[in-house]
């Protein structure tokens, strides 16, 4: 409570100050032309997965013929329910995989923090074709946090 009464009186101070204006920069940026289309894409691409919820319709949001900016979008619009459930399955044993890590040891926490960063960026810009360091770091942090448990007899 006092970390975010301290955030809350500090973004207060430096809006008085005339340093930031944070409500101006969330407003502005619905008004973006670049927000408008990604906004536009993950409505077409959520589109394109309810009217094909199986298997999915297209590799690309067939508006704009690009990717929604969103992994798990991406997935249901592609692959549908299946593929969809897959990488659920998939992003969910390896982000345990990566908090495995980030509290084992300093010595690996660093592949769990930057799969951690590149889901992040997943959901907000990410593709799950044409993104190689998510797949390396998912990877990496599966093989390292298989190797920390011990030997089966």
């Amino acid at each position: 409570a006092a970390v975010i009464a301290a955030v809350v009186l500090a973004i207060n101070y430096l809006e008085e100050g005339g340093y930031i204006s944070l409500i101006e920069r969330f407003s502005e940026t619905l008004e973006d032309v670049a927000a408008q289309e990604r906004i536009a894409m993950a409505i077409g691409a959520w589109t394109q997965f309810t009217d094909h919820p199986l298997f999915g319709s297209a590799f690309v949001e067939l508006r704009y013929y690009t990717y929604p900016h969103n992994i798990v979008l991406e997935s249901l619009m592609a692959t549908g329910v299946v593929g969809g459930g897959l990488l659920l399955a998939s992003l969910g044993a390896t982000v345990l995989a990566s908090i495995r890590l980030i509290s084992a040891s300093p010595s690996v926490a660093w592949i769990g923090f930057i799969f951690l960063q590149y889901v992040v960026n997943g959901m907000v810009s990410g593709s799950l074709y044409l993104d190689g360091a998510f797949w390396a770091y998912g990877l990496g942090a599966l093989v390292v946090a298989r190797s920390l448990e011990p030997a089966v007899a």
